[in-house]
Formats: structure tokens, C-alpha cells, sequence
């Protein structure tokens, strides 16, 4: 009967989950940063299997996928061996030297991902705030409920307006205490989530259609490596004057960019298009980046830009410049 990658739990409560089979079975305690052991097939027999944990919900922001990247990063090499005590350890305490983070921190980011079996469980998680509103905060939110995040797209003045008609008259004459318009704004401002205003006043296909953030869902999913360079050109929205103050023009700007890391492997800058903007590109690609700075007076080390190779694909829009003609001719 195969095993792997079943949840366990013990009498106590606890939970594990198998990773590898051979004479014996790598166990991971799920919790804490502990690292898997190698445990014999009769202490697992005596665990029951249970469903596998699940994290909560979240909607992830472009912050949150850097943050889940770069500790996925930092632990990626100890993955590789994880069922080798020895070597792990030694990658564990030279990555902990190397990131400045000790070495349980570590453990703990590689029991999160391992548990779960995704990059989001590396998530810092949030706390949650018990916030008690006074009266006033109370109306302020039920006003721009009711009257600005609507479709009638009603001003932040009409909403303030109808919030003391309806919660601070009384008998015709407003009350003594209320709150002023810049306390409503305040409260606005510190409370408003942009996603949720556009959505409210304009609808959700208005928001994925011209709204919502881009975070490479996609070209992760085309990307799932380094070496694979996107390209593709575009007119600068920039002018440019020669030495007498006369308009010359709009350069064009034709880049690669390597979808997985996002790291320009290489440019062209310049006034011609087509085909010759798509050779000075790969030229540049293959160039030393460090030589290349330097004609333009700035000194860099060779870590800071370390390109120069072809990708191994190259992705393009429809362009007529990105023929398989022009390229076998570059070639």
C-alpha cells in the first residue's frame, strides 16, 4: 500500500504528513520548524490518516506574491535534498549566514511549504484586530454604504449631507454633536479599499476590465523557469530635441525581459524599428552588460546585470518584425 504524500495524525492530535517511502518513511511533523525524519513503518502503522490542512482564504496583493517568492527562494536548494540530513543541514546554516535569518526561521518556512504543498502557506500571517466603533464611526460607515458606494455615484459631500439628515436631525434642528465633514473624509481615506469603491460604483466587469492589478498570474503559468524572454516594442511617449531646441522625434524602445525573474536580458533604443531594432536587441542580449554600462560612464559589477545569453524561447505579439524569417536572417 503506497503512502506517500498521506496526512497522519497521532492519538494526541497531531498531524503528518509522509514525504518519501523506502525501507522506512520520511515523516514531517505538519507545525512548528521541525524538518522531516526518517521513522520506521511500524511506529507510521500506528497513525491514523486524516485530511490534509487547508489555509484560509486570502486575496493576495503584488507585495504578497514577493514576499511568498522570495522566501520560496531562500529555501528552494535545501528542498532539493530534504531527505538527507546531513547535506540539508549544511545548506540550512550557509543559507542563514548568507540571508542574515536564523536557522529556525528557516526550518519554519520549510515546514509551512512542505505541510501545505504551496508557496502561499509562506505568507506572513495577519493578525486580526478586534476594532469597537463609537456611534459616529457607526453612522459615517452605514452613510457611505448607503449613499456612496452605489451606483448612483453619488459626491463624499452628498453622503456627509444624508448621514446628518437622516442620523443627526431631530425635531428639525441639528443636533448639538456631529461629526464634521473632514472627520467623514478622515474616515473615508483610512477605511476605503479602491478595489471595493470601483467595483460598487461601476461594476465588477468595468473593474476586470480596466481596473485590476496585472500580477503575472499568467506569465507565471507560461514561465515556470528562468529562459523564457518576452519581447516586444513600443513608440516612448517622449519627445526628444536636438542641441538647437528642435523637435527630433519619439525613439523606439524594443526589450526582453525573462518572464520568470523579470530580469532585462536586453534592449534597443533607438530611432529605427522593425527587423534592426530586433537585431541591436539580441545584440545587446549577448553583449557583456558591464562593458556596455560603462560606454555611458556607469560602473556596475558583473552580478548586477549577469546576462548575457540567448533565452531559450522567445515570446512575441503578432508583430511583423518577429517573423521566423527575420530572425533565421539574423541568425
Amino acid at each position: 500500500m503506497k503512502l506517500m504524500n498521506n496526512y497522519l495524525k497521532d492519538k494526541q492530535g497531531n498531524i503528518y504528513r509522509i514525504l518519501q517511502e523506502a525501507e522506512s518513511i520520511l515523516l514531517l511533523p505538519c507545525g512548528g520548524n521541525s524538518l522531516p525524519r526518517w521513522e520506521n513503518r511500524e511506529r507510521v502503522s500506528e497513525l491514523e490518516r486524516t485530511d490534509k490542512p487547508t489555509l484560509p482564504e486570502r486575496e493576495l496583493t503584488q507585495m504578497d506574491y514577493a514576499v511568498v517568492f522570495q522566501r520560496f527562494n531562500i529555501i528552494a536548494d535545501v528542498l532539493a535534498v530534504i531527505s538527507d540530513k546531513k547535506e540539508r543541514s549544511l545548506i540550512i546554516s550557509r543559507l542563514a549566514e548568507e540571508h542574515k535569518i536564523s536557522r529556525p526561521t528557516i526550518c519554519k518556512y520549510i515546514n509551512l511549504y512542505l505541510t501545505y504543498d504551496c508557496k502561499e502557506a509562506l505568507l506572513p500571517r495577519v493578525k486580526e484586530k478586534v476594532v469597537v466603533l463609537t456611534q459616529d464611526e457607526k453612522n459615517i460607515r452605514w452613510a457611505l454604504n448607503k449613499f456612496y458606494y452605489t451606483t448612483e455615484k453619488h459626491s463624499l459631500m452628498f453622503a456627509y449631507k444624508q448621514m446628518l439628515k437622516e442620523r443627526y436631525y431631530e425635531n428639525g434642528e441639528l443636533a448639538e454633536a456631529f461629526p464634521t465633514f473632514y472627520q467623514f473624509r478622515y474616515y473615508y481615506r483610512k477605511h476605503s479599499k479602491k478595489s471595493n469603491e470601483i467595483i460598487s460604483r461601476y461594476g465588477k466587469s468595468y473593474y476586470r476590465r480596466n481596473e485590476r492589478p496585472l500580477l503575472g498570474d499568467g506569465v507565471r503559468a507560461m514561465a515556470k523557469g528562468i529562459g523564457v524572454g518576452m519581447v516586444d516594442s513600443s513608440v516612448m511617449d517622449i519627445y526628444l530635441v536636438d542641441d538647437a531646441g528642435l523637435v527630433i522625434g519619439r525613439p523606439i524602445l524594443t526589450a526582453c525581459v525573462d518572464g520568470y525573474s523579470g530580469l532585462c536580458m536586453g534592449y534597443s533604443l533607438g530611432w529605427e524599428g522593425g527587423m534592426y531594432s530586433v537585431r541591436n536587441m539580441l545584440l545587446n542580449i549577448i553583449c557583456n552588460k558591464k562593458e556596455h554600462c560603462r560606454k555611458f560612464g556607469i560602473d556596475i559589477d558583473e552580478a548586477d546585470w549577469n546576462c548575457s545569453q540567448f533565452p531559450a524561447r522567445i515570446i512575441t505579439d503578432q508583430g511583423t518584425e518577429y517573423i521566423s524569417q527575420n530572425f533565421d536572417q539574423i541568425t
